[in-house]
């Protein structure tokens, strides 16, 4: 990793694999799981910086939340989801499962599908910055319950 004389990882490639800070201390205020990740935001001075684990006990006493890869965003995320299809008439739900595309040059699409219906799609250049607001959407939507509790 590449680091500046603080010990902070450098905004290069690796920002690229994790959720931007704003979205991470979104997770972790609905309850996003901070155990044991291999990075974290965490504020050192004025601005929050991306660390490695290496470097942990460095920020012991900074605010901080975790900054998961995508990787560690999908073991959080149900394979499927349970949501009313709205088209048909009554309270009709279906299992909605997730699904992952890469489309250039937009980035990464990610979705819950159920027979061409689609729950939920967000489209960002970062996978791991889609998968997370996946994560919040369902969170925010009551459509999942505690981290660890999936469908």
């Amino acid at each position: 990793m590449f680091k500046n004389e603080n010990g902070a990882i450098l905004m290069t490639n690796i920002s690229q694999h994790v959720p931007t800070k704003q979205t991470c201390l979104k997770m972790k205020e609905l309850g996003y799981p901070q155990g044991n990740p291999f990075l974290k935001w965490a504020q050192h001075s004025y601005d929050f910086k991306l660390y490695e684990k290496d470097d942990f006990n460095a920020i012991e006493e900074c605010p901080q939340c975790a900054a998961p890869l995508a990787t560690e965003i999908l073991e959080e995320l149900p394979e499927t989801i349970k949501h009313i299809i709205n088209e048909l008439p009554g309270e009709v739900y279906g299992q909605f499962r997730l699904r992952t595309m890469k489309s250039s040059p937009e980035g990464y699409w990610v979705s819950y599908e159920h027979s061409g219906r689609i729950c939920k799609n967000i489209c960002n250049k970062n996978l791991a910055e889609a998968l997370a607001q996946l994560w919040i959407y369902l969170k925010e939507n009551k459509l999942i319950g505690s981290a660890n509790e999936k469908d």
